[in-house]
């Protein structure tokens, strides 16, 4: 059975979670000379030739390993990331995945079968799939943003596809193992085309300091998007790793999403 035929025949539960935003990260950079003029997301040049997909994040920033990190930005061009409501998109994402297809020649190593990416994508969810699939999984959203899985043995049993992802979480749970990635494998990916008018006003963006303190940059963002757009800077330093900017940036998402959809 596939993680989509497990959902539909799933029925929601009284405790619905609060739908939580999707995230797009990306370098300020890109954001400043590509996105802001015509607010479009587009697929990076390298993406796969069998169609250009824009990744974005339910509920949590993407997780970005070191190369990645070095690759994509440097102390010029710190990480940015935007913040936008699961829905603000149209048409809808093609697909959503319960965990960071970016990272998948990391996660073969603790599979316990052959991984058919097809048993994990949900084409074009709803609303109602977001919910199921974090009760399935975490049992409540902040166990979500936590990445503390929850899963049942029978739910296992049934859907053997999630046997997989507590084989992964099992991994990254142990601490006498090491893991080329972090929690934030366990974020659902939500897969966009590139080819759709992937257009939206973000509702909040995560910005270094550079960007923050300059009121020209804000109130160009804000001309660009929507005036009511909330700017929260991760406070930065020149000497600051990466690492610990991606990681600052991600203290913030975790902090606003606490705040705002966790009460």
């Amino acid at each position: 059975m596939t993680i989509d035929n497990y959902l539909n025949k799933l029925a929601l539960s009284g405790k619905e979670p609060n739908v939580l935003p999707i995230f797009h990260t990306t370098s300020s950079e890109i954001l400043l000379q590509k996105i802001c003029p015509m607010r479009q997301l587009k697929a990076p040049e390298s993406d796969s030739p069998n169609g250009k997909i824009v990744y974005l994040f339910y509920g949590n920033s993407k997780f970005e390993s070191d190369d990645d990190l070095n690759t994509k930005y440097n102390i010029a061009n710190r990480p940015v990331t935007l913040m936008y409501k699961y829905d603000a998109f149209t048409p809808r994402p093609v697909n959503l995945v319960p965990f960071d297809t970016g990272g998948l020649d990391y996660y073969l190593q603790v599979a316990p079968r052959e991984v058919d990416l097809a048993d994990y994508a949900i084409p074009y969810p709803t609303r109602e799939t977001y919910q199921k699939l974090t009760l399935t999984l975490y049992g409540n959203n902040a166990n979500y943003i936590k990445a503390q899985l929850a899963v049942r043995d029978d739910t296992l049993i049934i859907c053997p596809p999630f046997q997989f992802i507590r084989a992964l979480y099992q991994r990254y749970k142990d601490k006498y193992q090491d893991t080329a990635f972090d929690k934030r494998a366990f974020t659902f990916e939500v897969q966009f085309r590139d080819e759709n008018d992937i257009a939206a006003n973000p509702i909040c963006m995560f910005v270094p300091s550079a960007i923050d303190k300059s009121e020209e940059y804000k109130q160009h963002l804000r001309e660009r998007f929507t005036s009511d757009l909330e700017i929260i800077s991760y406070k930065d330093f020149v000497n600051d790793k990466l690492r610990r900017c991606y990681d600052k940036m991600q203290n913030k998402v975790i902090e606003y999403l606490r705040q705002h959809y966790l009460k």
